[in-house]
């Protein structure tokens, strides 16, 4: 709650509703983000390794591959079950690629 008193002073407010400056900065923080970003990347590639995301979009691509497979309806127990194994062969292999760039 305000206190009554004696004002001390005035205060003026500009209120803008073009919303142009805050689109402007909207687009300038997203481009500098994007830039951050592929300098980032582009780093990782000159050390000779991947970032986070490489890792857990190739981990996605495994699953969604394997559930592919399963939701086509045509697959055997046996058909499934490579699959499962193939998809759990290639995490194991990214993790281990995922370690062995980590201790470098």
């Amino acid at each position: 709650m305000a206190h009554t008193g004696k004002p001390i002073g005035e205060m003026v407010i500009d209120l803008n509703l073009d919303p142009t400056q805050y689109n402007n900065a909207q687009k300038r923080i997203l481009s500098e983000a994007k830039e951050a970003t592929g300098s980032i990347d582009y780093q990782w590639k000159k050390l000779g390794g991947r970032t986070d995301a490489y890792f857990d979009a190739m981990e996605k691509s495994f699953k969604n591959s394997h559930m592919k497979i399963i939701n086509t309806g045509f697959q055997t127990t046996e058909t499934i079950t490579r699959s499962y194994h193939l998809m759990n062969a290639k995490l194991a292999e990214l993790d281990k690629d995922d370690t062995l760039i980590s201790i470098k």
